[in-house]
Formats: C-alpha cells, sequence, structure tokens
C-alpha cells in the first residue's frame, strides 16, 4: 500500500438497511420463480435481477464515499477488487456445482461436461453464447458471473461520481442508449450482430451496475433535501414520496410487461432505489427492520443454494404428494437453514481449519 492509500481517511456513513430489505424481497421473488408456486404475469427473475443490479451498483458507488480525497483507481485495484468478491462467493458456489454435476448431469464424463464445468468452477459461464453453457449446473450462477464482471470494473465506473455534474449526465444518457440499443439489436437481431444474452451477458449488466453507481450523487441532492426538513414533515414527505413510487412501479410492471423491454424499467427502478434509500420514510423504515437485515446477512448463500435445492425436492420428490405451498415453504425452510449453517457453521470452521493447517505448515518451514 503506498503512502497516498495510508493516509486516506475513512468516513463513517450509515448502512442503507432499507436497501438490504429490497435486495431480500429481489431474491425472494428468484426464489418464487423457480418454486413451484404458479408465479404472476409479470416476470419475476429478469425484473428481479434488474433491480439487483442497479441496487449492487448503488451500494457500491455509496461505498466508495467512504474514501477521502481517494486516488486515482488503477487496474491493479479492479483485480484487488473483483478478487475479494470472487473469494466471497467462490466456495459455496463450487460445493453447488459438484452437487448438481454428480446429481443432474449427463453424461458426467465427456469433454462438453468438463468444459462446462471448468467454465462454471471459474464463474465464466455467463460469457458463453449457449443457454446450454450458461445456465448449466447451478443456473442461478450466472448472476454471480455477471456481477464479478461488474465488481472488476467498478473501481474504474466509481471515478464518474467524482467529476461534475456534466460528466455525470452525460455517462447516464450514454449508458441508457447502450443498454436499450444492446437488448433491442440482441432481441429483433439474433446471430446477425450479438449472438450473446442481454439476460446474462456481463457488459449489458454492467450498464445497470453503473447506473447504479451514477445514481449516487441525485441520491445525496435528494437526502440534503430531507434532512433540511424538520423531522416530521420530513417523515411525511419522504412516506408520500416512497408509496408513489412503489405504486407506481407495481402499476408500470403490469401495464407494460408484455411491451417494454426488460431495460425500459431502469426508469422506474434507478428512483425508487434514489427515494427508498433516503431511508426517511415509513416504507424504508419498516423495509430496514431487523427481520430483513437477519435474512440480509445470507442472502448471498440462500441465492447460491436455492435452486440446487429446490432441484433435489422435485428429482426426489421430496414431499411429493403434498400441494405446491407446502413442497415451496420444505424448499425455503431447507435452504434458510443450509444458508445459516454454511454462514455461520461450516465456513468458518473452514476458516480456521485453513488457519490452522497454514500455520502448522509456516512452523515447520521456520524450523
Amino acid at each position: 500500500m503506498t503512502k497516498s492509500r495510508k493516509a486516506v481517511a475513512a468516513k463513517v456513513l450509515p448502512k442503507i438497511n432499507s436497501l438490504t430489505g429490497l435486495k431480500v424481497l429481489a431474491m425472494l421473488a428468484i426464489f418464487w420463480l423457480h418454486s413451484p408456486i404458479i408465479n404472476p404475469t409479470i416476470d419475476l427473475g429478469a425484473q428481479a435481477c434488474l433491480f439487483l443490479f442497479v441496487a449492487s451498483g448503488f451500494l457500491v458507488g455509496y461505498n466508495s464515499l467512504k474514501v477521502k480525497n481517494p486516488s486515482e483507481p488503477t487496474w491493479k485495484d479492479s483485480i484487488s477488487y473483483f478478487l475479494k468478491k470472487f473469494k466471497q462467493v467462490w466456495l459455496l458456489h463450487a460445493l453447488c456445482a459438484v452437487v448438481m454435476l454428480f446429481l443432474f448431469t449427463v453424461p458426467i464424463f465427456s469433454g462438453t461436461t468438463f468444459i462446462r464445468f471448468v467454465l462454471n468452477l471459474l464463474l465464466l459461464q455467463a460469457w458463453q453464447p449457449d443457454p446450454t453453457n450458461y445456465f448449466s449446473f447451478n443456473g442461478a450462477t450466472w448472476f454471480l458471473s455477471a456481477l464479478l464482471f461488474c465488481y472488476f470494473m467498478a473501481p474504474l465506473l466509481c471515478k464518474t461520481i467524482r467529476r461534475g455534474k456534466k460528466h455525470i449526465i452525460i455517462a447516464i444518457i450514454i449508458t441508457v442508449i447502450i443498454r436499450i440499443a444492446a437488448e433491442f439489436t440482441m432481441k429483433h437481431y439474433p446471430n446477425e450482430i450479438f449472438t450473446v444474452s442481454s439476460h446474462v451477458f456481463p457488459p449489458v449488466r454492467a450498464c445497470e451496475f453503473y447506473l447504479g453507481i451514477l445514481a449516487v450523487p441525485v441520491w445525496k441532492w435528494l437526502k440534503a433535501k430531507f434532512d433540511a426538513l424538520a423531522p416530521k414533515k420530513r417523515l411525511l414527505t419522504a412516506s408520500v414520496l416512497e408509496a408513489a413510487i412503489i405504486a407506481i412501479s407495481v402499476a408500470v410492471l403490469y401495464a407494460f410487461r408484455s411491451s417494454w423491454l426488460v431495460g425500459n424499467y431502469l426508469c422506474i427502478y434507478v428512483p425508487l432505489i434514489i427515494i427508498m434509500a433516503c431511508d426517511a420514510g415509513i416504507i424504508s423504515k419498516v423495509l430496514g427492520l431487523k427481520i430483513f437485515r437477519l435474512f440480509g446477512a445470507i442472502q448471498f448463500s440462500f441465492y447460491i443454494m436455492h435452486q440446487v435445492i429446490i432441484r433435489i425436492f422435485n428429482k426426489y420428490s421430496v414431499l411429493g404428494d403434498q400441494s405446491r405451498r407446502v413442497r415451496t415453504l420444505g424448499m425455503f425452510v431447507t435452504t434458510v437453514i443450509l444458508a445459516i449453517l454454511y454462514n455461520y457453521v461450516i465456513l468458518p470452521a473452514i476458516i480456521k481449519f485453513t488457519a490452522f493447517i497454514s500455520g502448522k505448515l509456516r512452523r515447520n518451514v521456520v524450523k
């Protein structure tokens, strides 16, 4: 670490608990999509993923505000940030991929399976144009593959929000145009210009992530306006805005579900995140309750495991004679319990064991 980086002081910024609650709801929507329960007429999966990429970008941009006078980011910073995030999810992802390999893959021993498995283990599957590749094994982890690319780009993308309003506005316009144009081209001209899917392709998802980062300066402006109000007026004003943006979001989802490109919904998710992130109204305070924060602590483990558990239940007819709701409840409870066990028992034990072995090896080398 350079002297300039050591001199960097960290600001104390509170955690945005309302976004934790919204992310939990998005994760539950994805679980609902994959579960036996009949889905609503909107595409839960596509909408939840779009929201999560924007929210993740916003939180990265928000956390970048903690650093005063940051030095200019480098590719080395990008690699370091990528590796940090990769390590956080890889072990559980690898364990789930192995389970899917032996329980659901036919044939197990083939060149194609080997290539797909290696790409999957390295979390590179979202870069492949073939759905049988990017949805292979634990299919839901294409999301991690795309998100890791966003994290890799994050240090460089966060530079924009430290510049003037003009740069931010131009970046927003260009990013929206690229995002919508890419999806339109992939949808209407498949195999002619792009052969990849806008749903999983990391650069497309990075546009959504980047818009989340670019929303941070707008949030700062709105948050300052709220903070300037008297407490009761702030609570009332924020509560009305929160209720309005949620009502508009639901109305838009149902009104345009068959006619809009997925990327068009950025026009409601970006304002939703900006308003809710102010944590000033009744709804945001409800979303910040402890029950959401507790689930938020295991949400990534829950996400990585959920499709594996669902498929195991379906294959082995666990609770097979029960109603869809009962089977879904069984899947949900099982996934939650396993996620808790992994986060608070299995992973700490692995870390301690690894540290013990590493220490023992170092002592042997010294001797």
